[in-house]
């Protein structure tokens, strides 16, 4: 027992002192011992809270058999859900949700990641023990830097990143089993974990193999050693493509249904680097101590590469070590192309799939780190010598290159303060490391290396003072969750103008429009920002928008703090961390269409001849097309444009105003920020996060001055530019009662699944509020039959005369062939690994 111990001893320890170097930073430095609650809530930052939080808990209702992962009608007006839990929730640790409540949900998140944290730091040690044994303190020394390094504690909120971080050791692990032993297990197992776990970053891993696996040829080989590299190169080209097999049953539906994100052919100015000099400065900036601030941390600009100043000296004096020449350049050349990828659009693009991400800059920087520190693992093992001379050369570079930087000014997180830091840490281990043959020198390298992670984590592990964030989310869930209840099992549709997260559908497993994923369908995504939405790279409701197509898309009650019209149900709704709280009311639609209804027969010319140029427009040629009544329901005010961004507004009644500022679908996050003044007082901002139809109480009867103020002169070059409306309610009933006269009546919602009924006295044309995609398996009496694509959006079906039942089920495109792709994956891996033991 007492050899099992020591055996792994060092692995236990591994997995555990990054863990308590965060805890101690968590409850010493940041936030105090007040309680796991607290703890659990300071860690839910960004995108955690705003989108990770509520998907968990939908996971969560998904292992409790409450709502499906193939299909949600929670997912917007309903949507595949396969690509957002591919990128999202396909971690095998998310299992642990299954245990998760609204009032725990962030406790098992902070679980989940402390985990994440500890296995980075296991798996890291089991790959450097591979390389080279008999070298445990200086593994476990590094392995707890890659555990800790500057993207772990950077990004740690995107949680789903990380199993690829804690995967990636092992992955190349199994590259050194292929190349020594002819061994193909290890890595196919390991691969195929860390795809399913993560595709996108999962992705990056997939180069980085290839380009690890091309070293480790050069490092291993020699040219003439020509049949051991073919059968080296064989066995990684088959083990992979075995990989992406047996991942098939998650990889194909994916692709499939990432093929409608609109995200796909996107492109994003703020992404791309002009200036490649400013970008391989700002990189090595951040090779300096407290690399980092919130500002960075949340930037487009910055690569997380910090591991560490002690690291650093290993590693660069690795290339000092007797290691074989050729090696030593081949890692230079490795080293090169990172920095080139870190300044160059096309490399940068390239690791990215080809598309800019969506925030947080330079995903794959822990590919980065992770090559360092074992080159630094490497200089530790193998003695290298960095002397005097050549370190305080090396001191002078890395002054010279901060005061570049600070003289540039690019980096507003750099300053005299990280060359100081850096400089006095790295003399302090160079001078301890110098000092040989005494145990106390091992004690204080260990004191500087937590001091120094400790600082790291002060400076990067951003965390939220926001400590009632959960106490708000249960209060939420208890005042708009349940009471949502009892319209969702009357299969209503609900809109909310209180948001709490931009995917509270989620957390509600409620049917809303409001919905902000960046696996949202484009097609819906651009029906959306036609009508009016607020719209960055994925939707999110504005719910100021018009009647009309809150009705047209059968919107029945809608929360707000509005205390007049149709109110239903006013409930409480708590802010702040005290016991304070509002009224929120519960409105009812009396407008809203049922889920299908029927359309005019003629409604595609109709729309094609209407004018489509604004949102109103738009709106108004909705409702022509689908009622067959040729009038505008949404009418123009009169507007007169003195100039580029100053206009006259003629009111000539006394009804709501409504007004659109175009902007163009912006390019990622394209910053403008915009403000609307009417008569020089009243001053409704507008940017990324609030774009889109406003409503505003008519007080303005008259001539009403319009003032724009932008930071962007490029959208106003145009007349069409602002528009004025105001809804004729008479005109409007009228068309929506010949809507409701040939209803789609629901009798069953579940899941993926719909049933209902529909009774008609000639052929018609069925209109379904469900967002157009492959899969949908429609029944009409009991024969299958095709479905249209109607507006480009969503699905219609032609209807004969008579009483129908309508069945409708998702059925995930690309399942079947997945699946038994990665059945025959499975069967090849068996077969092939008989294979080579037959042939050793």
């Amino acid at each position: 027992m007492k050899k099992i111990k020591d055996k792994y001893l060092f692995h236990i320890l591994a997995f555990l002192i990054p863990i308590i170097l965060i805890l101690i930073f968590l409850i010493v430095i940041k936030i105090g011992f007040k309680g796991v609650r607290i703890l659990s809530n300071a860690v839910l930052m960004a995108d955690m809270r705003s989108q990770y939080l509520p998907l968990m808990q939908y996971f969560s209702n998904v292992l409790h058999g409450k709502d499906s992962l193939i299909y949600s009608f929670s997912n917007s007006l309903g949507g595949n859900m396969i690509s957002t839990y591919a990128y999202y929730l396909a971690s095998p640790l998310n299992l642990l949700l299954c245990f998760a409540t609204p009032t725990n949900i962030t406790i098992i998140v902070l679980m989940l990641i402390l985990i994440k944290f500890g296995l980075c730091g296991l798996t890291m040690y089991i790959f450097l023990n591979h390389k080279i044994s008999n070298n445990k303190y200086n593994a476990l020394i590094i392995s707890i830097f890659y555990s800790l390094m500057a993207y772990n504690v950077s990004y740690y909120f995107n949680t789903m990143w990380i199993d690829a971080v804690y995967l990636l050791p092992l992955v190349l692990y199994g590259i050194d089993d292929i190349i020594t032993n002819k061994k193909i297990t290890k890595y196919v197992i390991f691969l195929s974990l860390s795809i399913f776990s993560n595709f996108y970053i999962s992705y990056m891993v997939a180069i980085f193999a290839v380009i690890y696996f091309i070293s480790e040829m050069i490092c291993n080989f020699e040219f003439n050693d020509k049949e051991e590299i073919y059968k080296c190169i064989k066995l990684f080209i088959i083990s992979s493509l075995l990989s992406g097999m047996i991942c098939s049953v998650i990889l194909i539906p994916t692709i499939l249904d990432m093929r409608n994100m609109i995200r796909a052919s996107a492109s994003n100015s703020m992404y791309i680097r002009d200036n490649i000099y400013e970008s391989f400065l700002m990189t090595l900036s951040k090779l300096f101590a407290l690399p980092n601030g919130k500002e960075n941390v949340l930037s487009s600009y910055t690569p997380n590469v910090y591991f560490g100043l002690l690291p650093l000296i290993f590693s660069i004096s690795y290339f000092f070590s007797k290691e074989k020449f050729k090696n030593k350049i081949s890692a230079l050349i490795i080293i090169c192309f990172f920095l080139l990828s870190f300044s160059t659009n096309f490399f940068n693009l390239l690791w990215h799939g080809l598309s800019f991400p969506n925030g947080y800059a330079y995903r794959f920087s822990f590919l980065f780190s992770f090559f360092m520190l074992y080159l630094a693992y490497k200089g530790m093992c193998n003695k290298s010598k960095l002397n005097i001379s050549k370190f305080i050369f090396l001191v002078c570079i890395l002054i010279f290159i901060g005061l570049i930087q600070i003289a540039n000014g690019s980096n507003i997180c750099f300053s005299f303060i990280n060359i100081v830091v850096t400089i006095v840490f790295l003399t302090l281990y160079y001078i301890l490391i110098k000092i040989k043959f005494k145990k106390i020198i091992n004690v204080l390298i260990s004191i500087l290396i937590i001091i120094e992670l400790e600082l790291l984590l002060n400076n990067s592990f951003i965390t939220t003072k926001s400590f009632g964030y959960i106490d708000n989310y249960n209060k939420y869930y208890a005042s708009i969750c349940e009471s949502a209840i009892k319209y969702k099992d009357k299969n209503y549709k609900i809109d909310n103008k209180i948001v709490l997260s931009v995917v509270d559908s989620f957390s509600c497993s409620d049917y809303r429009l409001s919905n902000g994923l960046t696996t949202n369908h484009g097609d819906l995504y651009k029906f959306l920002n036609n009508n009016g939405f607020v719209s960055t790279y994925s939707m999110v409701t504005n719910a100021d928008n018009t009647p009309v197509i809150y009705s047209l898309l059968g919107i029945n009650y809608y929360y707000d703090f509005d205390d007049t019209n149709n109110i239903v149900e006013k409930t409480k709704y708590y802010e702040g961390n005290e016991e304070e709280y509002i009224y929120l009311y519960v409105h009812y639609n009396p407008y809203a269409l049922p889920f299908g209804y029927i359309i005019n027969s003629d409604y595609d010319s109709i729309f094609k001849e209407s004018d489509k140029d604004n949102p109103f427009e738009y709106q108004n040629a909705l409702l022509k097309s689908m009622s067959g009544i040729r009038e505008n329901s949404l009418k123009p005010y009169e507007l007169e444009r003195k100039d580029k961004k100053n206009y006259k507004l003629y009111i000539n009644n006394d009804k709501d105003i409504y007004f659109y500022l175009k902007h163009d679908i912006p390019e990622n996050e394209k910053v403008f920020s915009d403000i609307i003044t009417l008569n020089g007082k009243d001053k409704y901002k507008i940017d990324i996060y609030m774009s889109g139809v406003f409503k505003i109480i008519n007080d303005y009867y008259g001539i009403t001055n319009v003032e724009i103020s932008s930071n962007d002169d490029y959208y106003y070059n145009s007349d069409d530019v602002l528009n004025f409306y105001y809804f004729d309610e008479e005109l409007f009933k009228k068309q929506i009662e010949t809507l409701k006269e040939k209803p789609f009546i629901v009798s069953e919602k579940s899941k993926n699944n719909l049933v209902g009924n529909i009774e008609l006295e000639e052929e018609g044309i069925l209109f379904l509020s469900i967002p157009y995609e492959d899969g949908f398996d429609i029944e009409v009496d009991g024969k299958k039959t095709d479905y249209l694509k109607l507006y480009d959006s969503f699905v219609g079906l032609k209807i004969n005369k008579g009483n129908h039942e309508v069945k409708i089920k998702f059925k995930l495109p690309g399942l079947r062939i997945g699946l038994l792709m990665s059945i025959s994956g499975i069967i090849l891996l068996i077969l092939y690994i008989r294979k080579l033991k037959k042939n050793n």
